[in-house]
């Protein structure tokens, strides 16, 4: 008995010296396992891939930089790639404006309006480089129908619903007694019906019951005798003439009408949500540099960056005077909460 508890003793003590054995040589890997290399900058990236092309470029061939750019924003992989071909599309353009050209900064404006997701920046660049080369504007036969006129008949369609709506009967079985008229709004009908802002049909029988025959659309009564009369309400219309519309219907038929009238008014209030109340940028090639802070004078790469001179002495100014597209507004309130916004 002794014995085997000796042996186990010491099968014991030769598990623990393997196990301590086995870490002792795991740890000296790991501690010896070499970092891996920092990896180089995506800009030094980029640009050493196409440094002898950069170094080569000219102010006397602007097509040279476009074409540059158009291969460098092929092989963007981040923000930094996306800025080289941007400031070669800018300069670009800036070089062939000077020239007195047309061509090179209009396909330099459009290759622009493909590195920003705004809307408005993609048309003002599109705008500009309509303006540069008129060749840039789309065929007839692309470009959207004009806005319908006051005298078309969809414009009376809509003018006779919105009467309807207010209860304007007289003006609406004007509109209605029209046979062109009438049968434009018999062609809408499966419009109407699938918005769900009524049919035909409806329309017409609204439009016969309105005025209102109690007050005549006075949204008041007069009672009683000659030394006392009592205004009140109409009970007919309740001061509000016109059919009963749910929330529901009144804004399908808004939405009916805004699509046949080809619509695309927006509110104030929407438009400051967008764009923060953003002044209207006109379509002016003098001021694409300042838009895309790029220095236009700076057209020579010499060293990993760009530069005013040949011999690389004068480098770009990234910090000259920058005249911000869209300005953001400061975030504080106009009013503190209870107050009035007038005096």
């Amino acid at each position: 008995m002794k014995n085997r508890r000796i042996a186990s003793c010491g099968w014991v003590q030769a598990l623990a010296m393997a196990t301590s054995v086995s870490l002792g040589f795991a740890q000296p890997d790991e501690v010896q396992t070499p970092p891996a290399p920092p990896a180089a900058p995506a800009t030094a990236q980029i640009a050493a891939t196409f440094a002898t092309r950069l170094e080569a470029l000219s102010p006397e061939n602007p097509e040279a930089y476009f074409l540059l750019g158009e291969e460098v924003l092929d092989q963007a992989a981040d923000e930094s790639g996306r800025k080289l071909a941007v400031t070669l599309f800018v300069l670009a353009a800036e070089m062939d404006r000077v020239k007195a050209g047309g061509r090179v900064a209009a396909s330099a404006c459009l290759a622009l309006s493909r590195t920003t997701r705004a809307g408005a920046d993609r048309r003002w660049l599109t705008a500009l480089a309509r303006s540069l080369d008129p060749a840039q504007a789309p065929p007839e036969w692309t470009r959207p129908t004009p806005p319908t006129s006051v005298d078309s008949e969809a414009y009376k369609v809509a003018s006779a619903i919105g009467f309807v709506r207010s209860g304007d009967g007289g003006r609406a079985r004007q509109l209605l007694g029209k046979p062109e008229v009438r049968a434009a709004l018999l062609r809408y009908d499966t419009l109407l019906s699938r918005v769900g802002a009524g049919t035909a049909s409806m329309i017409i029988r609204e439009a016969d019951r309105w005025p209102c025959p109690e007050c005549a659309n006075q949204r008041a009564v007069k009672r009683g005798r000659a030394d006392k009369i009592e205004t009140r309400l109409c009970p007919i219309c309740g001061g509000n003439p016109g059919p009963r519309l749910s929330r529901d219907s009144l804004l399908a038929q808004l939405r009916f009408e805004s699509w046949i009238l080809q619509g695309v008014q927006r509110s104030w209030g929407a438009q400051i949500v967008t764009d923060s109340g953003a002044p209207l940028l006109d379509p002016d090639p003098s001021g694409l540099a300042m838009v895309f802070e790029v220095d236009a004078r700076a057209v020579y790469w010499r060293n990993g960056r760009w530069c005013r001179s040949a011999d690389g002495s004068d480098p770009a100014q990234p910090d000259i005077p920058i005249a911000k597209p869209r300005p953001k507004p400061q975030q504080e309130p106009s009013s503190t909460p209870g107050s009035s916004s007038g005096s």
